[in-house]
């Protein structure tokens, strides 16, 4: 059996790496000399020691007024034949463009070949090019999601060569993204993106910590035994129970309802899903006790307020009947009503954020005028969208809730 084996130059501009026995050539963007880096704070939290490959990325957040970030790397390849272009980009930014040696810049369409694998998931010969999303924020936001992106084929001849990778602007002509890497696989060899891990390199099933830098964590049912660190007390026996909270008197802070002071200390929950993940609308003892046990739980932290973050609009099931105006998404409004009921018998508050226009794709059924495209901004200034809206919300505000199942 033969091997073919890559020879790799370290050059002055760019470093690339490439392991014995291999047939590909690694590329580190943040070791481009030649490039144009625009920082903005609100762009770099990132986990740069346990999310990316050389510890570090190339990035750019441009402002319209600013050049359009670029990074110019070279690097050599060992025979003439096709190679694959990988790239681990980020996928939360404007758009890309790329070009080699001299050829002018062309479109990386990121966008739409990750659309078209949504769209294709099911299909077993559609040709994938987004793989290995990984969220590498170091703030817990969901803001840097690298993906391995399967780019074209090119022909390149021994030697060296340039490739370019540049910003592509929105159309308000600000423009962001970020590259950790990017790989040539010759012809015949199968590279199988990893996230930040190269070919030879074992995948690491478990965080390998010393000892001294850690500690035992067991993951143990509370039972909510007293304990001087439980702050449930600190919430009203039931949320609501001194009626209304309101603005206080100078518009500067909230009051309970019978105007003492009220702070909130409030997150997200998901909780409200748990009833209803089969698609039945009945509650069981079983699920009953889970949500309530999470309500608890929240409490105990001193948690007085949560988010209910779901979406009405309904939505047509592949090969299902199509939906009217006059439809909702049940298991969502159920789970709103839910949560509430839950939660509040903990003393616990709920926001409600029932809608997301940008995530509420136009329905044919609901014959809104146009073809295509979101809801994002409609629900604003266009009356059949603001109808549809204000029934989803009469439903969820107004229509006594199932009593039964949320006893």
């Amino acid at each position: 059996m033969s091997y073919l084996r890559a020879i790799v130059v370290l050059l002055c501009v760019c470093s690339a790496f490439a392991a014995g026995a291999t047939d590909y050539v690694w590329i580190e963007a943040e070791s481009a000399l030649d490039k144009l880096e625009n920082i903005n704070d609100w762009y770099e939290p990132v986990d740069r020691k346990t999310s990316l490959s050389g510890g570090d990325w190339w990035r750019s957040f441009d402002e319209p007024f600013m050049d359009s970030g670029y990074m110019v790397c070279s690097f050599s390849v060992p025979k003439t034949c096709k190679y694959r272009l990988w790239i681990r980009l980020n996928l939360t930014s404007t758009g890309y463009r790329y070009a080699l040696n001299d050829a002018p810049l062309a479109e990386l369409p990121v966008k739409a070949w990750r659309a078209a694998d949504e769209e294709h998931r099911e299909t077993l010969n559609h040709e994938r090019r987004v793989f290995d999303e990984t969220y590498v924020s170091h703030d817990g936001s969901n803001r840097h999601n690298l993906a391995w992106v399967r780019g074209p084929e090119l022909h390149l001849t021994q030697g060296t060569h340039r490739l370019r990778i540049e910003i592509q602007p929105g159309d308000d002509k600000k423009g962001f993204g970020a590259v950790d890497c990017f790989v040539l696989a010759a012809e015949g060899f199968v590279f199988r993106p990893r996230m930040f891990y190269k070919p030879e390199e074992r995948v690491k099933t478990a965080p390998e910590l010393d000892p001294s830098d850690a500690w035992v964590f067991p993951l143990i049912r509370d039972t909510f035994a007293p304990s001087p660190i439980d702050l449930r007390y600190l919430n009203e026996k039931v949320a609501g129970e001194h009626g209304f909270i309101r603005l206080s008197n100078d518009g500067q802070s909230l009051v309970r309802g019978d105007g003492r002071p009220i702070r909130f200390w409030a997150g997200t929950d998901y909780a409200w899903r748990i009833p209803f993940m089969d698609g039945n609308l009945e509650v069981s003892p079983r699920e009953r006790e889970a949500v309530a046990h999470q309500a608890r739980w929240a409490a105990k932290r001193g948690i007085n307020m949560v988010r209910f973050h779901g979406h009405l609009p309904p939505r047509s099931k592949p090969g299902g009947p199509p939906v009217s105006r006059d439809d909702i998404n049940e298991i969502d409004l159920h789970g709103a009503w839910y949560m509430v009921a839950a939660f509040k018998k903990e003393g616990i508050y709920s926001t409600i954020s029932p809608y997301w226009g940008s995530h509420t794709e136009n329905e044919a059924s609901w014959e809104l005028g146009f073809e295509g495209g979101s809801l994002t901004g409609l629900k604003f200034f266009y009356e059949p969208v603001q109808q549809m809206y204000k029934a989803w919300l009469r439903r969820l505000f107004t229509e006594p809730t199932p009593t039964r199942a949320f006893r």
